[in-house]
């Protein structure tokens, strides 16, 4: 049995034990796992100990090589909304696609003349993206109807390093 059991003998009454510390009291085990009062309590009622929180709980939510704790924080990054991530998280089941394309249902055809968005970026118009990537515009179009981050993201990198290619030299 672990050390952070809730109440040992000798160790008194709400002291608990996490990541080789010892805490007074449930919310400060919470505060200092960034975690809510009662994630603690619930962990403790299925584990009986401490063991493993804040791994169980730490990055939950992985956007584009990151983790995140809430849907609003992965929303912040994404520049949409947290019920626009939610609604994404139940269509999809990740986030994999998440801030591809014009917005709406990316299952739809891109909106010509209207700004596309991948991950951060932001272009005035899918044509405008196709120059900056240097493939034509209907491809762009069907990469973004289809949600292919994986193939729109390279690009935009092999651009990037050419970039630092042209301004190292």
């Amino acid at each position: 049995m672990s050390d952070s059991v809730l109440g040992q003998p000798g160790r008194g009454r709400g002291c608990y034990h996490w990541q080789g510390r010892v805490y007074h009291g449930a919310k400060a085990v919470a505060a200092a796992a960034g975690v809510s009062l009662n994630t603690v309590f619930r962990h403790l009622r299925a584990n009986g100990n401490l063991d493993g929180l804040s791994a169980e709980v730490a990055g939950r939510y992985e956007w584009q090589g990151k983790f995140y704790r809430r849907q609003a924080d992965v929303a912040a990054a994404a520049g949409t909304s947290r019920s626009g991530v939610s609604q994404h998280l139940r269509r999809h089941g990740n986030l994999k696609s998440l801030g591809v394309g014009v917005g709406r249902n990316n299952s739809r055809a891109p909106i010509p003349g209207q700004p596309v968005r991948v991950g951060s970026q932001k272009w005035e118009s899918i044509s405008a993206l196709a120059r900056v990537i240097g493939v034509s515009r209907p491809t762009v179009k069907r990469w973004l109807k289809r949600g292919d981050l994986e193939r729109l993201q390279a690009r935009l990198m092999a651009v990037d390093v050419r970039a630092a290619k042209r301004g190292a030299a």
